[in-house]
């Protein structure tokens, strides 16, 4: 058995930019933790050390190709080393937390999940036939999985190269 820990999902201010953390700790409140720039905590759960690292990496991981994804079609989302930008939505966060925590205590549907978020990584399913030729639980979790990702900001697009002006 190893040590449990607290997997956590909080947002904190640093040089006045907001962002959201997704760690674990000793600590039963992360907020409290000395020299730490958390304000709140949104999620506390107490896992074993092997499982908070396991779906830490699924979080950051499903939170990076959502993140490249809204780069890849125009929207400017920030990405930091360690967090999160407030660009994405508390619930956004939170619904990839919740699923990826969930699916961990089944580890046949948490093996094939894995399985689809590394081929998710290098292929949308929306864009491609893929999602179509999947069948059960593989079609309904890359059905989930694709739900967790269609997240798009609505108002951070970036500024077109294409100097067109429009007529009227």
């Amino acid at each position: 058995m190893n040590d449990s820990v607290n997997l956590y999902l909080a947002s904190g201010v640093h040089v006045d930019e907001g962002y959201w953390e997704i760690s674990y700790t000793d600590s039963y409140n992360p907020v409290n933790i000395k020299d730490t720039k958390l304000l709140e905590c949104y999620r506390n759960e107490l896992v074993g050390l092997d499982a908070a690292e396991e779906i830490k990496e699924a979080i950051c991981s499903t939170l990076n190709i959502l993140i490249n994804d809204c780069n890849t079609e125009g929207y400017s989302i920030d990405q930091f080393n360690d967090s999160y930008s407030y660009d994405i939505p508390l619930t956004v966060i939170e619904n990839i937390f919740d699923f990826w925590l969930d699916i961990y205590h089944d580890p046949g549907v948490w093996k094939k999940c894995i399985g689809l978020l590394r081929i998710r990584k290098r292929v949308s399913f929306a864009k491609d036939i893929l999602l179509n030729n999947l069948k059960g639980n593989s079609y309904k979790y890359a059905f989930k999985l694709e739900n967790l990702l269609c997240y798009r900001p609505a108002s951070f697009l970036k500024e077109t190269t294409n100097n067109k002006k429009v007529m009227w």
